[in-house]
């Protein structure tokens, strides 16, 4: 069971855990849904496990998801890498 998940922003502030926001930024940056839904998969698997009290910083969150999308997409993995909010 996943347990819900509090992403720390780089300004101090909280998000709760969106697959939908993680899959379409992922999308955005070139990946096709089924790879975009398999990186946000695995992702949440790691942080399932990696969390502090059901809290993940925002910035591990981004190099996860660049980690998992390299393996099922390096060009859209390198585009999301470059995009900086």
């Amino acid at each position: 069971m996943f347990m819900p998940i509090k992403i720390q922003k780089r300004q101090g502030g909280y998000d709760d855990w969106s697959d939908d926001k993680i899959i379409t930024s992922i999308m955005r940056a070139g990946a096709t849904s089924d790879e975009a839904k398999q990186t946000a998969d695995s992702v949440k698997a790691w942080t399932a496990d990696n969390s502090e009290d059901g809290r993940i910083d925002s910035t591990q969150l981004r190099d996860q998801i660049i980690k998992q999308l390299k393996k099922l997409n390096p060009i859209a993995a390198n585009t999301y890498q470059l995009y900086k909010k």
